[in-house]
């Protein structure tokens, strides 16, 4: 169980938040070099970002009472980062989010702990995050990540040095995390099917 108020960027609240409302649910596919999520692993385990090794790019949807159900491509806040990018959670920021539905990205997320690389509301006008396929494929040695649902590819991007940034990081292979969660009351999350696949390098 989670509180009952939680803010959009997921800190405890007393309150709903008068932006994006309550935060609903959520579900998170990751890809990285430990078993966790962005925003967690070497955070919690309170590793400056300056001698980081740990390397995670992640899809998750975050389900709002107000805001509605947003789509971010994520990866793990590097050395260099918050001086390339800005923070997201100013007044103009939280404007353009509640008026124009957009998030202009790259941004440093509010807690300031990933890096947020797309930002995508609701793209078939659904309003649930559940009941589809979700993909995350790393391509190009690593250079470049998307994102799929339901067989379709959403968002790619360019993210040439984050994984050779970090040599060997993932030379004896990489974890898979699958997580959902929810607010408030208990929820159950059933993955129907779940695969795994690689091609070997240089093919």
């Amino acid at each position: 169980y989670l509180n009952k108020y939680l803010t959009a960027d997921g800190a405890a609240s007393d309150h709903e938040d008068p932006f994006s409302g309550n935060y609903m649910m959520g579900f998170c596919l990751a890809i990285g070099t430990f078993q966790g999520l962005v925003g967690t692993g070497p955070v919690s385990r309170s590793i400056p970002v300056e001698v980081c090794t740990d390397r995670v790019v992640q899809i998750h949807f975050d389900w709002y009472s107000k805001a509605g159900l947003w789509y971010c491509l994520n990866r793990n806040v590097l050395r260099g980062d918050k001086e390339r990018f800005r923070t997201w959670g100013t007044d103009a920021d939280k404007d353009q989010w509640r008026m124009t539905n957009t998030i202009d990205c790259p941004v440093i997320t509010g807690p300031g702990n990933s890096v947020s690389l797309a930002a995508v509301h609701d793209p078939l006008g659904d309003d649930t995050g559940w009941g589809h396929r979700y993909g995350l494929l790393l391509a190009d040695d690593g250079n470049t990540l998307s994102w799929l649902l339901d067989g379709k590819v959403m968002v790619t991007v360019d993210i040439s040095g984050f994984f050779s940034s970090s040599p060997d990081c993932v030379a004896g292979g990489a974890y898979a995390t699958v997580v959902g969660g929810a607010g408030y009351q208990r929820n159950v999350w059933t993955v129907s099917d779940l695969r795994i696949c690689g091609t070997p390098a240089g093919s």
